[in-house]
């Protein structure tokens, strides 16, 4: 019975150092990192890259004049509506491509030239179109988004295992009902990698949209700190936006952790 509790106590110690080790190897280079961007002060004038201290400093100012929060939350609900919009366009387009033959044959060149044009060159038609308000920035980061979304979910239709359509056969589902039951949960993994990367592109288009259509939200920010040279105050609209994409990308994962459990089973047995 010592033997046991002495082999425990040393699992757990072992564990705690290991788990300590871990967060040194963390946070070690970011430190390293904050430490040689604040000495580069001793060499660059501060218009070039400021410094840790300077960038915590413009952040704190700007949240106390309600500058970034303004912005984030205009930028926040505007990349929202356009990623509900490609998500449900894009998922929906994906699995009918994936279950109609004929409409993906149709579709199918239409998707691969609109992935093939640079989508960020057609920004100034959306103020054409829609004007330089809110419906053009939106409109923009849904058209950016939506087509991770068509060809994930398609290739996730189409590379569904045949034993999963023999359940629904032999269970007679109708054809709605093996595409709601069988084909998008078993495409799921497909579908989850699609939204991450659409994630990706709607932040993308969130700035640049920003920048270009009415100067608004974080990305009109950026426009207007690098035009008076307030470099400490960029890069603390760059930390809040990077910020934004780690906090989208872990909720992501909460989600597949929370709804769709299997997804990581699976990742894990290929293994």
């Amino acid at each position: 019975m010592i033997a046991v509790r002495r082999r425990l106590s040393n699992t757990g110690q072992a564990a705690s150092m290991g788990g300590r080790a871990l967060v040194l190897l963390r946070t070690a280079p970011i430190v390293t990192f904050l430490l040689v961007w604040q000495a580069t002060s001793l060499v660059l004038p501060a218009i070039y890259v400021s410094t840790p201290v300077g960038v915590a400093q413009a952040f704190g100012a700007l949240l106390a004049r309600g500058t970034l929060e303004t912005a984030f939350i205009t930028s926040l609900g505007e990349m929202a509506a356009g990623m509900l919009i490609a998500g449900v366009f894009g998922i929906s387009l994906g699995v009918l491509m994936g279950r109609i033959r004929i409409l993906e044959r149709c579709l199918d060149p239409i998707v691969n030239f609109l992935n093939a044009t640079a989508l960020i060159a057609v920004l100034p038609l959306f103020e054409i179109w829609f004007g330089v308000g809110a419906t053009a920035r939106i409109a923009f980061i849904a058209v950016i988004s939506v087509l991770p979304l068509v060809i994930n979910t398609l290739g996730g239709i189409r590379s569904v295992d045949r034993n999963y359509r023999d359940v629904g056969s032999a269970f007679r589902l109708s054809g709605p009902q093996r595409t709601k039951w069988v084909y998008v949960p078993a495409a799921m993994p497909y579908i989850l990698v699609g939204v991450r990367i659409s994630l990706s592109h709607a932040l993308i288009g969130m700035i640049l949209a920003g920048q270009e259509i009415g100067q608004s939200g974080l990305g009109g920010l950026f426009n207007i700190f690098s035009t008076y040279y307030e470099t400490a105050d960029m890069i603390a609209d760059i930390v809040l936006t990077v910020a934004l994409a780690v906090f989208l990308f872990h909720g992501l994962r909460w989600i597949q952790r929370r709804f769709y459990p299997w997804v990581g089973e699976m990742a894990t047995a290929q293994r």
